[in-house]
């Protein structure tokens, strides 16, 4: 079955398929990262990570909030490890 089958099965089944014919020229396909725990000085600078510390400089400015509030580290990405999987080229 086709991605656009699949998602086609979908507004179906959510009783979106009125919906259809607007929503599946704007899918694009999707790239999933998969998770493997492994010890961070294992890690080399600069690699997709998620959690953790960032591979920031030394002089770097970690961002608040407007109320002063730091923000989340969530993950780096490095773009040139992902981009094998972009079949969209975005």
């Amino acid at each position: 079955m086709s991605n656009v089958e699949k998602l086609k099965k979908g507004l179906k089944e959510f009783g979106l398929a009125h919906k259809a014919e607007k929503l599946l020229p704007l899918a694009k396909e999707s790239i999933r990262m998969m998770v493997n725990q492994i010890p961070e000085e294992k890690i080399q600078i600069g690699s997709s990570k998620i959690g953790g510390c960032p591979d920031v400089p030394s002089n770097f400015s970690w961002p608040y909030t407007n109320d002063n509030r730091p923000l989340y580290f969530l993950c780096q990405l490095n773009l040139i490890e992902i981009k094998p999987y972009d079949t969209n080229s975005l």
